[in-house]
């Protein structure tokens, strides 16, 4: 479950980036994902960063500098990994009472179901 929840905060915290960013960071992310994709091993994967070099792409398409974009994305996840640390010690669960209706004879037992995350805005 932690790698779930730190996935699910992450989510939200990409979510709340400036919009901006946000486009930068999803256009990064994926490239990224189309690479692994496509290659056998993590080597394969590396080779694959150096050969097609997303940054070189988004350059391009946002009209700024390589090195402006490779900063920028750095810092989009720096940013984003401190948020969801953050935001992650405050996630809660909440418990939501409901009726069992399986039961027989009409019997309804109440039951607890952990159903809800509840996060605190992270703008």
């Amino acid at each position: 479950m932690g790698n779930s929840k730190y996935e699910f905060v992450r989510k939200l915290c990409i979510q709340n980036l400036h919009e901006d960013d946000c486009l930068l960071f999803a256009a990064n992310e994926q490239a990224e994902l189309e690479l692994a994709g496509i290659a056998e091993t993590e080597e394969e994967f590396l080779q694959l960063l150096t050969e097609r070099y997303p940054v070189r792409m988004l350059s391009k398409r946002f009209q700024l500098t390589e090195e402006s974009v490779f900063q920028l994305i750095q810092v989009i996840e720096q940013k984003i990994h401190s948020e969801t640390l953050k935001h992650l010690d405050q996630l809660s669960l909440r418990e939501i009472p409901l009726k069992d209706t399986s039961s027989s004879q009409g019997e309804h037992n109440t039951k607890n179901f952990i159903l809800h995350f509840t996060l605190p805005e992270t703008h």
